[in-house]
Parts: structure tokens; C-alpha cells; sequence
């Protein structure tokens, strides 16, 4: 008897507070999608605003022929930065990842270009770079992988595809 009475107990408090305790995991759960919302149209915007950083950076730097090419100031930051001494060393590795990726057009290349050139930002071989742009606080890596990116994309069609546009 006292079992059952027991029993009762456990099974009218355990049921409600499962169904409050699925709830409330519920809320949070909703929290957390409309956190991850929020978060996903503030990495657009932030990757809006960077693209407009790098064409503004790109006009300082470079010449308009379509496609892009460095004036004198680009290509001054390139000789000062260290970038005629570096990126013959990286040329081959920076061209295979590009190539790896498959890119249909002269844009495409670029833009990996500048995402390839940056993920080496923590490599040894780029403590030059950062030295020049300790130095040159008016210059910035993205400087340099922008002019670069051109430089490697120019390569990048003379010597692995020439049929790109």
C-alpha cells in the first residue's frame, strides 16, 4: 500500500516536471536560434563592409585596367614589404591552393588569391611583412595580400590556366 501511495507520488511530480523541464529546454533552444540568426546577418554585414574596406584600399593602390594592377604606390608597398623576396618562396604552394579551389573566372582567383595570402598571416616566412607594417603603420597586411592577390592572379592565369576570364 504504502508502495503505490509512493509510486503515485513520484509518477504526478515526475510527468509535470518532465513536460516543464522539455519546455524550458524549448525556450533556450529558441534562444539560441534566434542568437544564431542575429549572429549570421552580422557576419554578412561585417564581410559587406570589409569588401568595401578592400575596394577602397584598392583604389588607393591600384590602377583600374580591368583587372586591377598596382600603381606606384602599390607596387612600392610590394618592393618596401618584402614581397619580391617572399613570394617567389610561396608562389607554387599559393598557385595549388587557388587551382584546388577551381575557379571559373579572373574574379574568383583574386578573391582566393587575398583568402590564400591571408591564411598565411601567422606563418614564419611573413614576419617581414608584419616588421614592414609595424613600420609602416599606414600600410596594413591586407594591403599587402590586396596588391598581391593581383600579382598572384596575373601568375595564376599565365601559368595554370589561360583560359579563365
Amino acid at each position: 500500500m504504502i508502495l503505490n501511495i509512493i509510486n503515485a507520488v513520484v509518477v504526478s511530480l515526475g510527468i509535470p516536471t518532465m513536460v516543464v523541464a522539455c519546455i524550458y529546454i524549448g525556450r533556450k533552444l529558441q534562444i539560441l536560434d534566434t542568437l544564431d540568426e542575429s549572429f549570421k546577418k552580422l557576419q554578412d554585414s561585417f564581410d559587406e563592409d570589409h569588401e568595401h574596406i578592400i575596394l577602397m584600399k584598392a583604389k588607393v593602390l591600384g590602377v583600374s585596367n580591368s583587372p586591377y594592377q598596382p600603381n606606384e604606390v602599390g607596387r612600392k608597398l610590394l618592393e618596401d614589404s618584402g614581397w619580391i623576396n617572399i613570394y617567389p618562396i610561396i608562389k607554387k604552394e599559393v598557385l595549388d591552393k587557388i587551382e584546388k579551389e577551381k575557379p571559373k573566372t579572373l574574379y574568383d582567383v583574386e578573391r582566393l588569391a587575398f583568402r590564400v595570402l591571408s591564411s598565411f598571416k601567422n606563418d614564419d616566412r611573413f614576419i617581414p611583412f608584419k616588421t614592414y607594417i609595424v613600420n609602416h603603420p599606414e600600410h596594413s597586411l591586407d594591403s599587402i595580400f590586396l596588391v598581391g592577390s593581383w600579382i598572384v592572379r596575373d601568375d595564376f592565369k599565365g601559368e595554370r590556366n589561360e583560359k579563365i576570364n
